[in-house]
């Protein structure tokens, strides 16, 4: 089986979404089943839960010098050319303040990125892009009677399957790929480009303070408010969600006990689309 090296923050999963992921996307040899998934998994969650609670702030922006000023213009002015889009500014931060909706990393793709990318400039083309980048796609489709079903090969996950926002022809579209972060009332999240995120830290020298300029996007979030359970006794939220006191940071990515190494099975992704035909009754 074809493997690459992960890092997940396995204590801040949910128990089942945990042994999932460890008998479904990672490899062990020999491999385990779910009670020792299981165990894998307490005692990752046993670390997490003696953690403190974590102070909640937004991310300060740094600020931009005059290089990422003038990126920033193009990167924008290049977001007004594709149409609607949810980014209202540039940001510089620290990395690893940020809250993650992700726990886990293919640390050998980051690394390919931190190999590569050696200059400011090159940073800055690469987390905040101002072109598109047109990946090749391979497309299979069968007909059964008036019914289609269709195989996309893709070469990322990064698409979804929805109508081409300029000319409105239903297609596989590529995600913009600027690295996003997001602010909540109390907190800024970490919302897209965790490997770019990852090879940034990996980058940056011993001493300085490993920062990237980021998208920042319009927040869409909503704080769930406490529940009320049946008794009537007001239920707290998940301290180990991503609204919680113990909320995890991207620096626990980096944080020895509080990652694990895994070796992630391989993934190809595919968009499989059914078009299924249909005569309605017209009320009409």
């Amino acid at each position: 089986m074809t493997t690459l090296k992960g890092r997940v923050l396995l204590g801040w999963m949910d128990r089942d979404v945990a042994i999932k992921f460890l008998l479904n996307d990672c490899h062990f040899d020999p491999p385990i089943d779910e009670p020792a998934a299981e165990a894998i998994w307490q005692a990752s969650r046993a670390t997490v839960a003696a953690l403190p609670d974590r102070p909640s702030t937004v991310s300060p922006n740094i600020g931009l010098n005059a290089a990422e000023l003038g990126h920033q213009s193009k990167f924008l002015s290049f977001l007004r050319t594709v149409g609607p889009h949810d980014i209202v500014g540039v940001h510089k931060v620290d990395i690893r303040d940020l809250v993650v909706r992700q726990h886990y990393v293919v640390t050998e793709r980051a690394e390919s990125y931190a190999q590569r990318l050696q200059t400011p400039r090159a940073w800055l083309d690469e987390c905040l892009p101002t072109m598109r980048r047109n990946s090749q796609i391979q497309l299979r489709s069968t007909q059964t009677g008036m019914n289609t079903y269709t195989e996309i090969d893709l070469p990322h996950s990064e698409f979804y399957f929805g109508p081409n926002l300029q000319n409105g022809i239903f297609t596989a579209n590529e995600f913009l790929r600027h690295v996003t972060i997001m602010d909540g009332p109390d907190r800024t999240y970490l919302w897209a480009g965790y490997h770019r995120c990852f090879a940034r830290v990996l980058s940056a020298p011993p001493a300085a303070v490993p920062n990237a300029v980021v998208a920042v996007a319009r927040n869409v979030l909503v704080t769930p408010a406490p529940t009320i359970a049946a008794l009537g006794v007001a239920t707290a939220v998940d301290p180990f969600g991503q609204f919680g006191a113990k909320a995890a940071r991207f620096g626990d990515f980096f944080v020895e006990g509080l990652f694990m190494e895994v070796d992630l099975r391989k993934k190809r992704y595919q968009l499989q689309v059914h078009a299924n035909w249909a005569a309605i009754d017209d009320p009409t």
